[in-house]
């Protein structure tokens, strides 16, 4: 029988001002060492963009929710979230509800366990170097254009052996971004 994963249900206005969350957020947040600023508490009136990473992401995310505003259509999205020790594959819906606000709802489609990765951790010290994470699959730009999943990236470009691990920047490899605007292309 097939695991039976939780939504997790967030609301912005139409001034893009998160103003629900659903009751497990906070559940969901302490389970994965969610920072405090992402505790239901303190996302309840803050604009959505402060919890959106890099230009890239921004413009994406900003396509997508005059599309679902513009078409009065939902949109359905794939992307990963993952912790140190757990892969997470999640499938996020944009929903156009009343009065121009949108509902999303993030559904943790499967998990796989590996070993923990340090570099995904928060709360650690950081090397002032910096790397960039796709947010959509959280692979790594290893050079210019050129991705690669966290635990190759991270033997690739000699992670381990650096005393701190390097910031970590988001933006979106090619792959996702034209998957993701052929979707947005397409919602009828």
């Amino acid at each position: 029988m097939k695991k039976q994963y939780e939504t997790y249900i967030y609301k912005i206005d139409n001034n893009d001002i998160i103003y629900m969350v659903s009751d497990n957020w906070q559940k969901f947040a302490d389970e994965n060492n969610g920072l405090d600023n992402t505790s239901s508490r303190n996302v309840i009136g803050r604009p959505l963009w402060d919890f959106v990473s890099g230009p890239e992401t921004t413009h994406l995310y900003q396509t997508v929710l005059k599309a679902v505003r513009d078409r009065k259509r939902k949109v359905k999205l794939l992307f990963r979230c993952d912790s140190p020790g757990t892969r997470r594959y999640l499938q996020l819906i944009v929903f156009p509800i009343e009065n121009n606000c949108i509902e999303f709802w993030s559904q943790i489609i499967k998990t796989e366990s590996r070993g923990s990765v340090d570099l995904l951790r928060n709360g650690i010290e950081r090397s002032n170097d910096m790397i960039k994470m796709c947010s959509m699959c959280k692979k790594i730009e290893i050079q210019e254009n050129v991705w690669e999943e966290i635990e190759p990236a991270i033997n690739r470009l000699k992670l381990l052996e650096m005393e701190h691990p390097p910031k970590i920047s988001h933006g979106l490899c090619t792959c996702c971004f034209n998957a993701i605007m052929h979707k947005v292309e397409n919602i009828n």
